[in-house]
């Protein structure tokens, strides 16, 4: 349906873009033709940069291009490289402080079970 409607209103803009175009062909055959002229400085500029154009070497302008485009790339891999370590540094401090806090629950845990087994057994006779 979508496609209909696009297919519609390019003939109905097509239609409307060569109406004005037969309509302002009258008016734009009674202007005189377009002159140009060019200016001697004009042309000296032209030279000058079709001289620097000609000592342009393209190869070594993609070499220069390339190269940079690498170290650019090397820059981003060491930061990311280094971005990487630290996430590792951290994920390791907090695993020795998730295990910091387990061992001393289960060195409370035999501290508490010792108290009461101590405390089960009956006292020695002497």
């Amino acid at each position: 349906m979508s496609e209909i409607i696009a297919f519609i209103c390019f003939f109905i803009g097509l239609f409307g873009l060569i109406f004005l175009m037969i309509k302002k062909a009258s008016v734009l055959s009674q202007y005189p033709p377009f002159s140009f002229k060019i200016n001697f400085q004009i042309l000296t500029l032209k030279t000058k940069i079709q001289k620097i154009f000609k000592r342009f070497s393209f190869r070594i302008f993609l070499q220069k291009i390339l190269m940079k485009l690498r170290l650019f790339v090397l820059k981003i891999d060491y930061k990311i490289f280094h971005w990487l370590k630290k996430l590792q540094t951290k994920k390791e401090v907090q695993k020795e402080e998730k295990n910091y806090w387990e061992k001393i629950k289960q060195s409370l845990k035999k501290d508490i079970s010792r108290r009461s087994s101590v405390e089960e057994q009956p006292p020695c006779k002497r």
